[in-house]
């Protein structure tokens, strides 16, 4: 299936963070300090007991929007993540880039990852700092279901993804290889309509 490229896409990062402000603080001044920076920011608080949700509601003079999303329960970090990213998908994000609230990219990361057209059916693998080199280097990419929207790495060694495709109905299946962290799809399913949550329970 052929794909039109987005020359601009609205990039929004989003994690989740608990009772953990200055680490959560550090890692929104990573993404200040990005050569090209998201358009949009997005924390999950889920309900910190402590001044995280004042601190980084302080956070002023941002070279993107900022929103701290206050959960109304502790949904864990999945949880967080999920709610995050279907705001993010509300206000018009074209994709969503995930990290922990102690993932500090380096400047040049998200300029690294948009450097090759943008589509929005690939999902795009972190980068790596090549030894040899000392630069970030792509690890690849991977065609997925249309419109992937949530994924689940299954217990029990975390060597099968599971992606749903919201917009093709579809759950899809990879291995992912535990050397170097590549994906191949080894089946897809059809689901109900829309898809938008993935679990991964061990049994």
């Amino acid at each position: 299936m052929n794909h039109e490229p987005i020359s601009d896409p609205k990039i929004a990062v989003v994690f989740a963070t608990m009772n953990r402000w200055k680490t959560a603080a550090a890692c929104v001044r990573a993404l200040v300090a990005q050569t090209h920076p998201p358009e949009l920011v997005i924390v999950a608080d889920n309900v910190s007991g402590d001044e995280t949700l004042a601190e980084l509601s302080a956070l002023k003079e941002l070279p993107f929007e900022f929103i701290v999303h206050r959960m109304e329960e502790n949904l864990g970090n999945a949880g967080g993540i999920h709610a995050a990213m279907e705001l993010a998908f509300s206000r018009g994000a074209d994709a969503v880039w995930i990290l922990d609230d102690d993932s500090w990219p380096r400047p040049e990361a998200l300029a690294a990852m948009l450097a090759e057209p943008f589509d929005p059916e690939v999902i795009r693998h972190p980068l790596q700092i090549d030894p040899a080199t000392g630069k970030l280097t792509s690890l690849g990419q991977t065609p997925t279901e249309k419109t992937p929207r949530s994924f689940a790495l299954i217990p029990g060694g975390g060597n099968y993804l599971v992606a749903a495709g919201q917009g093709s109905d579809t759950l899809i299946v990879y291995r992912r290889d535990p050397e170097n962290g590549t994906l191949t799809p080894l089946k897809t399913y059809p689901c109900g309509k829309s898809p938008a949550w993935v679990l991964g329970v061990k049994f």
